[in-house]
């Protein structure tokens, strides 16, 4: 092999190996808020891989998979293969290394692309991402690749081989001496014979039997073939590498946009399946149709709603809608204090738009409110200007799409989030690229469900005396309870179990679910546009029930070991609480009969005074709980199952009848208030009630209450 070709053949093929060594260097850096959060190689670029991220539902470090960037991917084969064709003889040898470096210098382009769309769609303005060493000096090297191996194809020069003429005659012909023809020669050598009758000296006699040749008049001349100027050679790998470079970056962007990226998926799904302590764990997708259409801005100008808008119809009522990127948005009525109550942070909901001349058709629908399931708003729109538009379109369910603007359309002016750059000017016309993706979305639970049980249910479950708590108030507060609670060593009442929550589980932390559907991407202007078109189908139903956080801090689990633990210890201190009281008034009793003194249990009617007094244990609705007397506050302290808690003053109390008003200033009842009436009969109160609060339909609601009462022992 030639030497120099041997070196220059090392010389073009250093820039490659000096590539793929660096991509087990750090490519990018990424970090929140001037912290980094994680560094990833070239290596785990091309091939995935997973990272340690702190999960703040947890507080536990959770593997976060990293999918493979096949840009990334396919540098590295562009510098592997420059290794490669390094080793072709001639000059392909110089020239597809310099394509292959070129491509693999067009990959690294696509792939910062790609990053900085990720970065910023999944960042929020709080991620940065930079390019460290890894990625600089492999862009580097496949650039430097590419010039070198360009450079010597261009010093490549074709060598021709020389034209020979080989006359038939194989004895040289000499020359002719000089003199011939009469001109002057030198005498012959001594003993040379002259064969001229002029007696000049003649050349040699042929052989016999060889004919003479005699030499050609004319003999063919080579003319070397002119090398192609340098120039000419740089312009002609210029155009050719330009070519193949622009198909391949063609080529490769076509593939890199022909449908969204996960993390835009990811995020349109997230909207919908966003729920408090649930997360989205896997998204995989299908293309299932794709389309090219145009959109011209004479008669649609770019519906650009993404923002806060506010109308005022012509009754005076005034609506914000806000629309999102995802698709989503959220509908509020400000002067309805109907929709405000039952929608206090506004109605959320879905939309999708679609041009059918002159109008847009807009349709909201996927409320998340339970109770408008299945209900559409099939309406029509106009973009005006640029901040502002009118709608007009249907409010009940089925009916159909209006065909012209009447009376009743709103016209809405923008009040926030007005994008940049994004509006179609009239005359021209948008490329619009239309993707229907079948999905399949995996949630799981990152906590677990609970629901309520009642807690006389569950008393009778474990045995229980039902009565247990009214025995326990009734010796309390009975005759002789003073004395009672030093024989039995007892000062306060054990906590009473109906103050407290019980709660048991639906779904355990962990437990997944798999949504199906359809979700329809339109690219414009370089961004996707997802909304979810159909579904989404759960495979099973959504767990019942709220989070244990939900119910507040006065709950108790049954399904957790230590909650279960603690409700058993209540049940068990209240039982060991009556047994000492009933000894202790067995003693009482004992004490009063030796010093002669009447005792009898026998229940006398309440008087005015002795029905205020003690703890009275009362039922409203679904709810039971305990009042206790407040002798210093002249009120009631009342707590019910469920967290709700209040204060209670009697307003009227003649022995007969009762009229007491309640007041919730905390807990998950505040801002309630009620008016109760009762009718006393012996130790039992019956009655109605009325509670006021903005959740009731018309602010109010009635229903029926009971209650016992502590009785006196004569």
């Amino acid at each position: 092999m030639n030497p120099i070709e041997t070196k220059t053949r090392y010389i073009r093929m250093a820039p490659f190996i000096i590539a793929v060594v660096c991509f087990a260097l750090p490519f990018i850096q990424i970090s929140c808020n001037g912290q980094k959060m994680v560094t990833l190689t070239g290596v785990q670029l091309g091939l995935g891989t997973s990272v340690k991220e702190l999960n703040p539902m947890t507080g536990q470090m959770e593997d976060t998979p990293v999918k493979s960037e096949p840009a990334v991917a396919l540098t590295f084969l562009c510098a592997a293969a420059g290794i490669g064709l390094c080793f072709l003889a001639g000059k392909m040898g110089k020239l597809l290394p310099a394509i292959a470096g070129a491509a693999g210098c067009v990959f690294m382009w696509v792939a910062k692309v790609r990053f900085d769309a990720h970065i910023q769609s999944d960042g929020q303005g709080m991620m940065t991402l930079d390019y460290v060493t890894g990625f600089v000096l492999t862009c580097a090297s496949l650039v430097a690749g590419a010039a070198v191996s360009a450079f010597q194809f261009s010093q490549a020069k074709g060598q021709a081989a020389p034209l020979s003429y080989a006359p038939a005659y194989a004895a040289p012909v000499p020359p002719p001496p000089p003199g011939v023809g009469g001109a002057w020669m030198p005498p012959p050598a001594p003993g040379a014979e002259p064969v001229s009758p002029s007696g000049a000296w003649a050349p040699p006699t042929p052989p016999p039997n060889v004919e003479p040749v005699s030499a050609p008049t004319s003999v063919p001349t080579y003319v070397p073939r002119q090398p192609m100027s340098r120039s000419t050679k740089l312009a002609l790998v210029g155009a050719a590498a330009a070519a193949v470079v622009g198909a391949l970056g063609y080529w490769t962007y076509n593939y890199m946009t022909r449908a969204p990226g996960e993390a835009a998926i990811r995020q349109a799904l997230e909207a919908r399946l966003k729920q408090p302590g649930q997360k989205l764990v896997d998204v995989s997708t299908k293309i299932i149709s794709s389309s090219t259409s145009s959109i011209s801005g004479g008669n649609a100008q770019a519906l650009d709603l993404v923002g806060q808008w506010l109308g005022t119809d012509h009754d005076g009522g005034q609506a914000t809608y806000t629309f999102r990127k995802d698709g989503s948005l959220t509908m509020f009525i400000a002067t309805d204090a109907e929709f405000r109550r039952k929608f206090p942070s506004g109605m959320e909901g879905m939309y999708s738009a679609r041009y059918v001349g002159p109008f847009w058709q807009i349709d909201i629908k996927d409320f998340r409110d339970p109770e408008l399931n299945g209900f559409v708003m099939q309406c029509i729109l106009q973009k005006i200007s640029v901040d502002q538009f009118k709608i007009d379109g249907a409010s009940s369910p089925n009916a159909p799409r209006p065909q012209s603007f009447g009376p009743d359309s709103v016209v809405f002016t923008r009040t926030g989030g007005a994008p940049a750059g994004n509006t179609a000017t009239a005359g021209t016309a948008r490329s619009a690229k239309t993707v229907v993706l079948g999905f399949t979305a995996t949630t799981e639970l990152t906590e677990a469900h609970y629901v309520p049980v009642q807690v006389d249910q569950y008393l009778r479950q474990q045995g229980v005396d039902l009565q247990m708590y009214r025995k326990i108030s009734n010796i309390l507060n009975g005759k002789g309870g003073a004395r009672i609670r030093e024989l039995a060593g007892v000062t306060d009442p054990p906590q009473d179990l109906h103050a407290v929550t019980l709660l048991k589980q639906t779904a355990a932390s962990g437990q997944r679910n798999t949504y199906t559907g359809k979700i329809r991407a339109v690219r414009q202007g370089g961004q996707w546009q997802l909304v979810v078109v159909e579904g989404l189908y759960a495979e099973k139903a959504a767990p019942a029930g709220r989070l244990l956080a939900d119910y507040g801090n006065n709950a108790l689990a049954l399904d957790e070991p230590d909650q279960a633990q603690k409700v058993a210890n209540i049940i068990s201190t209240a039982t060991d609480t009556l047994r000492k009281l009933e000894q202790a008034q067995q003693q009482y009793r004992a004490e009063a009969s030796a010093a002669q003194v009447p005792v009898s249990t026998a229940s006398t009617p309440l008087t005015p005074a002795s029905s205020i007094s003690g703890t009275w244990f009362e039922c409203e609705g679904q709810h039971c709980g305990q009042w206790i007397w407040n002798q210093q506050a002249q009120q009631f302290d009342a707590v019910w199952s469920g967290g709700a808690k209040g204060t209670i003053k009697v307003k009227q109390n003649d022995g007969s009848k009762v009229v007491l008003s309640r007041v919730d200033q905390d807990g998950v009842s505040a801002g309630l208030t009620a008016n109760y009436e009762g009718t006393i009969t012996g130790n039992k109160i019956e009655g109605t009630v009325t509670w006021f609060w903005q959740i009731f339909d018309g602010g109010q609601a009635q229903g029926t209450w009971k209650a016992t009462i502590p009785t006196i022992p004569q």
